[in-house]
């Protein structure tokens, strides 16, 4: 089960309060492209805090789901490009992801997400923005990455 730290609090941008039981967290900055991310391979265990920078021209967003030990980074792949949202989440990771961040062309994203990454897991990070209410979703395009927890 995925487990954000102060999800609400990371979604409007507002502060978490500090706590003394509370781990260091990992930052990371996912840059978005127009229509790939750029970010670690690779990142150790326990809390990490993302933000997203956008080198694009387009608004993007940076949903973080675990992968289910059963899914394939390639089934992954496959079942964005042809499902909804909430059927690509159900049935390919581990439940609706603990959040979103978004950020305008040449911005960076207002909020931050903290989550506690679980080793050995792997993470998927994507965009289920649109151009257009015709065009395809962005992680049909490419705009998907995964990352492996050490």
């Amino acid at each position: 089960m995925l487990r954000p730290l102060f999800a609400f609090a990371a979604l409007v941008g507002l502060a978490a309060p500090s706590s003394p039981a509370r781990v260091a967290a990992h930052d990371v900055t996912v840059i978005a492209l127009d229509y790939a991310y750029q970010s670690p391979d690779t990142l150790p265990a326990g809390m990490t805090t993302f933000s997203l920078q956008n080198k694009g021209k387009v608004l993007h967003e940076v949903f973080i789901a675990r992968l289910p030990k059963t899914v394939t980074v390639a089934e992954f792949v496959r079942a964005a490009q042809q499902l909804n949202f909430m059927d690509l989440a159900k049935a390919h990771t581990d439940g609706i992801p603990p959040g979103v961040l978004f950020a305008s062309p040449g911005e960076t994203s207002p909020a931050r997400l903290s989550i506690d990454l679980d080793r050995g897991r792997t993470y998927m990070l994507f965009c289920n923005l649109r151009d257009t209410p015709q065009s395809q979703r962005h992680n049909a395009m490419g705009m998907f990455r995964p990352i492996v927890v050490k």
